[in-house]
């Protein structure tokens, strides 16, 4: 028993020095540029990534290139808010699970969500904040505060929501219904549109989870990563409270104990003759065999098997009037402890009349440290990364907290800074007035403080900067507003980027006007040029046509092999400029036609087009397999066009091969849906691979395979109208396999 309660109490000293550690913090924020904080964040990520909906062929929404302000002011308007309450002792466990659930969803603009604890007892999944997911009229109890999401039988948590607790990793998918580890929603429940959730991690201690639902959007790598930084808050909150709770199962029994000193504290004077000690010092002294009635003796006389050294460190505060701190570990009667001894000097008169000594024993305490000293460097990070400024005024307008890039940017040391008045020594002047005034009347409760706003600070230098901040206010246990927690960015730069970007914007319209002009002139220009290929030089195609047949049906009795040869001869040529003009006509379409989106089913398609294809092919076996191909989203004259060359073309190149295999089928290649076109044919050389784009060049000779040389331009325009690309991978003799993407 006295070593459990040597246990609690070094438990408790511990417990508040982590919140003395953390609240030092509140003012050591380091400025960080925004890439820094980027990189910053992608270090503090304790849980790995699985990208459900991509492993699953859907599309993903992607994160965006640049950064956005106000979402990292969003982040880190909510980290500084779940840090305050990880570092207020007044915070309790269900607060931080509401406080962390409200910005999650704030964040993600999520509809539902779920902030859990795992019991470190049971393992049971216990809900401690979480939305009404049932439907309006259900008959089903309505899931209240404190629920418990029990752990299974073989030790896994079930579901899509305990999907992350038995991965230890981050997900989200958009599909829920298709998830691996989705087993339905209960009677009446909500229909679930999309799934976030991010496990809480204390090093490898799994602490609990936060769980989203239904963004109408769908969610994306940005919100998990925001999410993440507030499950780590969460999980460092989560640990607090641990150990707090196993303070409080004992409270009753140690309720004197924790209300008196516990340290071993005496008082001397100058002579070392001991005026003051405590229960605490003479009940170690007596359970060491040493004298404990002390008051009165010299303290040399009782510790006389202690060091000449410690006699010299009261010489020294006596003579110094400076307070000492040491660390010793002694032998006492067979005891051996370590102690950390501080010694303070009285001073009356203005001289040291006594010293005051606390010894401490920390051994509990060095086991701790390192878990403390890895949760206050998580702490300083959070505050380090935030590169924006964090103020905190009292209900009188005074600073009482303030970051090193506010003190920056403001132009001032922190001391400068710390219970100074913010409207006088940060508002400028002429509008000083306006905004005090609305500070006082919404500490007093009579106006509605806005989340976000713009205004003027003015620095040490008299300059003036724009400040975008984001705000909530604080309050006392009694629910008084008693101050403000703010986050601010300064945009004073963007500002000014943003009103020349306008005057950017209005010349850049003028430039597109006339530039859509000159382009719906060519377009005229260009339909115009398709009328007149179309007619203009068709009728004279047809009339050699014409002409031809009649010559060769009424007078090749009178024309001699040679000129039968010749009329043969045109016949053909007319022929190829017609399917020549043909393919050109379709290759100007393409570029101009609008898209028409539906659902194509290319199995069926490919199997129609392969069928009229080979109509004409009598002697010849030619076998086409399609295989893993879904329904695709695209413009289906579009793909008809690419089909129809892809197929007629594989067809051509196999003259040769008995029989003839094409092959038409959708592999995954890096999470995206990749067709191909395969055929068994004589194939081409790589080297030659850039002309295969190319109109009007060819990879074979014309007098063995005919063609034109813009097949495959077609084809390349029709998947980019797509947003898609082609390419292909052949082998002389070995056939050629053509790959294409749809976007």
């Amino acid at each position: 028993m006295k070593d459990e309660r040597k246990t609690k109490k070094q438990l408790i000293i511990e417990l508040n020095d982590l919140r003395e550690e953390l609240n030092s913090l509140k003012s050591s924020t380091g400025e960080k540029s925004k890439n820094n904080l980027n990189s910053l964040s992608q270090k503090l990520r304790t849980p790995d990534r699985v990208d459900l909906a991509d492993q699953q062929g859907k599309n993903l929404i992607s994160t965006p290139t640049h950064a956005d302000p106000a979402w990292e002011a969003a982040i880190n308007q909510a980290m500084a808010s779940l840090s305050h309450s990880l570092i207020d002792p007044g915070s309790t466990l269900l607060e931080i699970s509401r406080l962390t659930l409200h910005f999650s969803k704030e964040l993600t603009s999520s509809e539902h969500g779920v902030v859990s604890v795992i019991d470190q007892y049971t393992n049971d999944n216990i809900a401690l904040t979480l939305t009404d997911m049932m439907g309006e009229g259900s008959e089903t109890p309505r899931i209240s505060q404190q629920t418990i999401l029990p752990i299974g039988a073989d030790g896994r948590y079930p579901s899509l929501l305990g999907h992350s607790l038995n991965t230890r990793k981050s997900f989200y998918t958009n599909n829920p219904a298709e998830h691996e580890a989705s087993t339905g929603t209960p009677t009446d429940h909500i229909k679930l549109i999309n799934h976030l959730s991010v496990p809480a991690l204390y090093g490898d201690q799994l602490m609990g989870q936060i769980s989203l639902s239904n963004k109408l959007s769908g969610y994306s790598e940005r919100d998990l990563s925001g999410i993440e930084h507030l499950a780590e808050l969460f999980a460092i909150a989560v640990f607090r409270k641990h150990i707090e709770d196993k303070i409080k199962s004992s409270e009753e029994q140690y309720r004197l104990t924790i209300n008196t000193i516990r340290d071993w504290l005496s008082v001397v004077d100058t002579d070392l003759n001991i005026v003051l000690a405590n229960n605490s010092y003479k009940n170690a002294l007596k359970e060491f065999g040493l004298p404990h009635e002390m008051e009165g003796k010299n303290i040399r006389d009782i510790f006389s098997f202690l060091p000449d050294a410690i006699w010299e460190e009261y010489e020294e505060v006596i003579n110094s009037g400076k307070l000492m701190m040491t660390e010793e570990t002694t032998l006492i009667n067979g005891h051996e402890i370590t102690t950390e001894t501080r010694k303070m000097p009285f001073f009356s008169g203005g001289k040291v009349t006594q010293v005051v000594t606390i010894v401490r024993d920390i051994s509990e305490k060095k086991r701790a440290s390192e878990i403390i000293r890895g949760e206050r460097d998580k702490a300083q990070r959070y505050l380090d990364i935030a590169g924006m400024m964090i103020v905190i005024l009292n209900e009188l307008g005074e600073i009482t907290m303030i970051n090193r890039t506010g003190c920056e940017t403001l132009g001032f040391e922190e001391h400068e800074l710390i219970g100074k008045n913010w409207f006088k020594i940060a508002i400028p002047e002429k509008s000083r007035d306006k905004v005090k005034s609305a500070f006082e009347k919404i500490i007093l409760g009579e106006l509605n403080p806005k989340s976000t706003f713009e205004n003027w600070i003015v620095t040490k230098t008299g300059e003036e900067r724009l400040i975008y901040w984001n705000n909530i206010l604080l309050y006392d246990d009694t629910n008084r507003i008693i101050g403000t927690l703010s986050s601010g960015t300064d945009i004073t730069d963007r500002k000014l980027a943003q009103e020349e970007l306008l005057k950017l914007n209005e010349e850049l319209e003028q430039r597109v006007a006339e530039r859509t002009a000159l382009l719906e002139e060519a377009n005229h220009e260009l339909e115009a040029f398709s009328y007149s290929v179309s007619h203009d030089l068709r009728a004279p195609l047809r009339a050699i046509s014409g002409f031809s047949e009649i010559l060769a049906e009424e007078y090749s009795d009178n024309l001699d092999k040679p000129g039968i040869d010749y009329l043969n001869r045109i016949e053909t040529a007319s022929s190829r400029m017609e399917d020549l003009i043909t393919n050109l006509l379709a290759l100007s379409r393409i570029g101009r036609q609008e898209i028409n989106i539906t659902t194509v089913d290319l199995s069926s398609l490919c199997e129609e087009i392969f069928n009229d294809l080979i109509e004409g092919e009598t002697n010849r076996k030619i076998m086409l397999t399609c295989t893993n191909i879904s329904p695709v989203a695209a413009d289906k004259n579009l793909i008809v066009l690419a089909l129809n060359n892809l197929l007629s073309n594989a067809i051509k190149y196999t003259s040769g091969k008995e029989p003839a295999r094409i092959e038409f089928g959708c592999e995954i290649q890096e999470g995206q849906a990749v067709y191909y076109l395969k055929d068994n044919g004589v194939g081409f050389d790589m080297a030659k691979a850039d002309k295969l784009f190319s109109p009007f060049e060819r990879l074979h000779d014309e007098e063995i395979f005919e063609g034109f040389g813009i097949g495959m331009v077609i084809v390349q325009r029709a998947i980019k109208r797509h947003g898609g690309k082609v390419w292909a991978a052949s082998e002389i003799d070995q056939g050629t396999t053509i790959y294409f993407t749809l976007n």
